[in-house]
């Protein structure tokens, strides 16, 4: 909009709207464009037609569209059918569909070309609520015309939608409100009301989200949708067949038969998972489970055709032979007949013992490592993914017989991306959708795979950010429970003396942060420090918050089993041990005869585990800024040209890096170091005799305009990202800061920099998220003999007024990163006084919290977090 305000005169223009693909979020090229003047929209298209209207170096190409024209656009593209049977179901072959619920109602049709979408709006049997079902383009959705073979003129008999994987996106409106006063459902509706669908129809804006209409869940196990149409006049086919041809390769078929059949899946909230005695009785792998139901969801394998002979194919066969024959089938293309499941699974178990007779067992995952399944679920389906190998945690290391027991999940749209926060609430905002309704079924009830049946365990921080959280099938032994979650849970810590419950819920992902496992620390090698307190007006400040120290010799031995190089000593470690969590860094002065020195703002809950876990520890990483960051620096007097000239350089480099050797070694160097690309450079290869490895350097290349294109994430070669420590010795005064910096291949390469380097002077430091220009605070680099065995990292004073790190938007010392820059072209002109981080007090409750408190309760921050922006500091500490 603002390029037709520069362009014509400002507020021109009502409306504009950019046409997106799903998934990876770029522009179409298409869009709409509705001008308050008339005047004015045939000025722009004047200009368009005479070649000079110019977006980004491209020429815009306007069409005038009439007010009646856009109006009767959509009524163009409807046509409302009275008598109708929907039948819901699967395939069983080509002109064979098997249908497992009818639903007879006058039908409204509706095809949008520009967007490839075909809906359908019908009404429920008793006519309380009115549905739609949205089929979408991503699916690539197959349309078929069904003739009647049996009549003389083979009339036209109804339609078919056959879908790939997606089922359709569904939504309902009721006649009557549906408040239900839920206190929760008015705080989300408040924080969500701005944030709407983009692909709702634009004309229908109280239609809601829901989950599956059918009572038994029948859309998310479906592949097959027909519309049986009784009673259409020559003109309505011809004008049903003009609409439906919305790629214009609309199919006939004059031979179609629907039987009535039963579904295939367990009846349960998470579907379709196979629904058979056999798989359930027999032992068989749980990787083999997960595949089997991959690829029916995937639309891979025909669940109709899956009968009892394709289970005996899956249980007598041997485990290797059969995980190959999936896995064969997995990668079979689209176009490929996966109608008749078994004389495909027969072909792929024989294709496997030709090629290979003694097939290898699964790979065991490695030393701190895990095989973790996971599962998608969206508002209809749930998807089970193939699993990965991924970091430990402390409660899979604790039970890593009894890893595959552990199951994580993932809330997502019918697209796999992200939740809409809109989705959540109801049209008028009012109540819950069923969509969240679902949500916190999942969570009450569990679901059963295999016969595995899961129930939920808890999350970790970083899980919660993405949606995701932790289930657990309980172990069984002689048909009783002998590991449930519950008894996880108490095996993790003591909580009963937190009353709050978002905190309660942050401790208990505590235990599952990703995190190695070094050394054991017996309590008598623990000595406890006090805290560093300051007290400015009526705020005590918490100088120490989440930090502390380790001696020297154990140092070492822990940098030793983090596989950390010979010789390299980090100079702090992130970690985790029982109930502690934060950083510990090496104090030279601390005597040996103790491990490490902990502070009681460091312990979060009681725990008899003595094993300390590492999470991170101080090295080079590179600095880049980010949206946020230059949003403020530029609020902040630095001027854009800065930040252009830091991105063109980039670009620059990563377009010459993919033909230059030498510059990709530095590039990669300095910002993938850990890269396949930077290993085959190393060992020799060129561009030329490896075209893997160009490949390779143009997905970085890709990967990181991409970045810069949706994030802003510039690379800033004189910064760094670097942890936060506390001055031990109390020389640094406030304003004062201590960075000594590892230096990369590329400044050592060039004769005027050591191995490490002490910056002086003026330095910018902030800490994402920042959205307060208060946040960016400019501190004093000085050297300090006493501090030298501090590198890559940041050591801020211990006295002051208030400590540097909850100036930087709330922050802490347990463990966060700051950015910091010596580049004096970033330097603000000005400074914002820091916002005040304090926080509210916390709701406490008179009882311990219990696990149905947990769920019911921090259910809503969890949505609240997942669909809407994270504020600086709203996670509890």
């Amino acid at each position: 909009m603002w390029y037709f305000d520069t362009k014509f005169e400002a507020d021109c223009v009502s409306v504009c709207r950019i046409y997106r693909n799903h998934g990876s979020g770029l522009s179409k090229g298409v869009g709409n464009v509705l001008f308050k003047d008339v005047h004015v929209a045939r000025e722009a298209v004047r200009l368009s037609e005479a070649g000079l209207l110019e977006l980004y170096d491209r020429k815009l190409d306007l069409k005038f569209l009439a007010e009646r024209n856009r109006t009767t656009h959509k009524a163009d593209s409807r046509l409302k059918l009275q008598d109708c049977v929907i039948h819901i179901g699967s395939m069983k072959a080509e002109e064979n569909m098997v249908s497992y619920a009818q639903f007879q109602s006058p039908l409204d049709l509706e095809v949008d070309k520009e967007r490839q979408t075909v809906s359908l709006y019908f009404s429920s049997r008793k006519k309380q609520n009115q549905f739609k079902m949205e089929f979408r383009a991503h699916d690539s959705f197959r349309l078929r015309v069904l003739h009647d073979d049996r009549s003389h003129n083979k009339e036209l008999r109804g339609f078919l939608i056959q879908i790939k994987q997606i089922p359709p996106y569904l939504f309902y409106r009721r006649k009557e409100s549906d408040v239900t006063g839920d206190k929760y459902a008015e705080m989300l509706s408040q924080v969500l009301v701005t944030k709407k669908d983009s692909n709702c129809d634009l004309d229908s804006s109280d239609w809601s989200r829901t989950t599956d209409f059918t009572g038994k869940f029948l859309i998310g196990q479906a592949f097959a949708y027909m519309v049986d149409i009784n009673g259409l006049d020559k003109r309505q086919e011809a004008r049903l067949i003009e609409i439906l041809n919305l790629r214009e390769n609309l199919e006939h078929e004059r031979t179609f038969l629907v039987e009535r059949g039963i579904p295939y899946a367990i009846s349960q909230e998470v579907v379709p998972i196979i629904r058979s005695e056999k798989l359930q009785k027999y032992p068989i792998h749980l990787d083999l489970t997960f595949k089997l139901n991959y690829l029916i969801q995937h639309g891979k394998l025909n669940a109709t055709t899956f009968d009892e002979e394709c289970v005996k194919l899956v249980i007598r066969g041997s485990e290797g032979h059969v995980r190959t024959a999936l896995q064969t089938i997995s990668q079979l293309p689209p176009e490929h007949d996966v109608l008749n499941s078994r004389t495909l699974l027969m072909s792929a178990l024989e294709q496997a013992k030709l090629q290979f007779p003694n097939p290898p067992d699964l790979t065991p995952p490695g030393q701190g490592r895990a095989w973790i399944y996971r599962l998608l679920i969206t508002p209809t389906k749930a998807y089970c993914m193939e699993p990965e190998v991924e970091s430990s945690n402390r409660v899979i290391r604790l039970y890593e017989k009894h890893a595959e027991n552990f199951l994580r999940v993932n809330f997502v749209d019918e697209d796999l991306c992200p939740l809409n926060g809109t989705s959540l609430v109801s049209a008028l905002n009012t109540s819950y959708s069923p969509l969240y309704r679902r949500i916190q079924k999942v969570l009450k009830e569990g679901f059963t795979i295999g016969n595995k049946r899961y129930e939920f365990l808890a999350f970790s921080a970083s899980q919660l950010r993405d949606g995701q959280l932790w289930m657990f099938a309980e172990v069984m032994l002689n048909g009783k429970p002998q590991i449930t979650a519950d008894i996880l849970r108490a095996d993790m810590g003591d909580f009963s003396q937190i009353r709050n419950v978002a905190k309660c819920a942050a401790r208990m992902g505590q235990c599952f942060s990703s995190s190695r496992k070094t050394l054991t620390v017996l309590p008598l090698q623990l000595k406890k420090i006090q805290d560093i307190f300051v007290t400015t007006g009526d705020v005590k400040y918490c100088f120490s918050d989440g930090i502390g120290k380790i001696s020297v010799d154990f140092a070492r031995k822990v940098a030793a089993t983090c596989g950390c190089e010979p010789g390299k000593v980090p100079s702090a470690f992130q970690i985790r041990y029982g109930g502690y969590k934060g950083v510990v860094a090496i104090d030279p002065s601390a005597s040996n005869s103790f491990n490490l020195y902990l502070r009681p703002s460091m312990r979060k809950f009681g725990s008899a585990h003595f094993g300390l876990e590492v999470l991170e520890w101080t090295h080079l990483l590179p600095c880049y800024l980010n949206r946020q960051a230059i949003s403020l620096l530029s609020t902040l007097g630095v001027k854009d040209k800065v930040f252009m000239d830091l991105q063109d350089q980039m670009v620059l480099k990563w377009c010459k890096a993919v033909n230059d050797e030498t510059l990709a070694t530095k590039l990669l160097l300095e910002t993938v170091s850990n890269s396949m690309a930077l290993k085959l450079l190393n060992c020799g290869f060129t561009f030329e005799c490896e075209p893997l490895l160009r490949r390779l350097m143009l997905a970085y290349m890709h990967a990181q305009l991409n970045d810069i294109r949706t994030r802003a994430r510039i690379f800033v070669p004189e910064g760094r990202m670097l942890m936060g420590c506390l001055d031990e010795t109390g020389i640094l005064e406030y304003g004062q800061a201590f960075v000594k910096i590892s230096s990369n291949a590329e400044e050592m390469k060039s004769n005027t920099v050591s191995t490490v380097r002490v910056i002086q002077g003026e330095i910018i430091v902030l800490k994402n998220p920042c959205l307060h220009p208060g946040d960016v605070r400019v501190l004093q680099c000085v050297n300090v003999p006493q501090l030298q065995h501090m590198v890559d990292c940041i050591v801020f004073p211990r006295r002051g007024p208030r400590p540097h790190p909850n100036e930087c938007s709330g922050s802490d010392l347990d463990g966060d990163m700051y950015l910091v820059s010596w580049n004096h072209s970033l330097l603000p002109t000005e400074v914002e006084a820091p916002m005040n981080y304090e926080s509210p007090a916390a709701v406490v409750l008179n009882r311990g919290v219990t696990i149905e408190v947990l769920v019911l309760s921090k259910l809503f921050p969890l949505l609240h977090r997942l669909y809407t922006r994270k504020s600086p500091r709203n996670s509890p500490e």
